[in-house]
Parts: structure tokens; C-alpha cells; sequence
């Protein structure tokens, strides 16, 4: 009976721990990224300011810190999935700069 009930806590900690590593989608990364590099930019030196502003980016975006850390990780070396979240990346920027010229 414990190894039934040893084997159902470690499969229900397997589940949960797997569930926030997700890979995030990289149309969804590079508005990530860039929305916490614009919010670095303009909190600088309040760290908690910055906190604030990645919770409620990752809120925005529907993603985990721990998915978005974890879809960095992944990339690891590779040349391409960098250049490639970092055209998408600048795609999404040049946006929120027109955007902000309309307002």
C-alpha cells in the first residue's frame, strides 16, 4: 500500500513539475523579451518596479517565468533559434514604435 501511495505522490509531482516547463511558442517569446527589456529600460534602478512589470508581462502573454526561462535555456547555442526570435523580436518593436506614433 505505501509504494501505491509513494508511486501517486511522485507521479502527481512529475505532472505538476513538467507542467510549468513548457516551451513557449516563439511569436510569444519575442513580445516577452522585448516587453521586459522596455520595462528594464524604464524602471532601471527599482527593482521592484521591475518585478511588477515581469509578473504582469508574463500575465499579458499567458506564460510562466519558469516556461520562459526554460524556452531560453533550450536555445542554448543555436545560432538560428536566437536570429530567429531576434527578427521577431525587432518585427514587434518597430510595431509598438508605430503604435506609439499614432498615440
Amino acid at each position: 500500500m505505501k509504494k501505491i501511495q509513494l508511486f501517486v505522490i511522485l507521479f502527481f509531482i512529475l505532472i505538476i513539475g513538467c507542467e510549468n516547463k513548457k516551451v513557449v511558442d516563439q511569436d510569444v517569446m519575442a513580445k516577452v523579451y522585448v516587453d521586459i527589456l522596455i520595462s528594464k529600460q524604464i524602471h532601471q534602478d527599482n527593482l521592484d518596479s521591475i518585478k511588477i512589470a515581469r509578473y504582469n508581462i508574463f500575465e499579458k502573454h499567458q506564460v510562466t517565468e519558469n516556461s520562459y526561462t526554460t524556452t531560453l535555456d533550450s536555445y542554448g547555442e543555436n545560432i538560428e533559434l536566437w536570429d530567429s526570435l531576434f527578427i521577431k523580436a525587432e518585427t514587434y518593436l518597430d510595431s509598438l514604435r508605430k503604435e506609439n506614433l499614432k498615440n
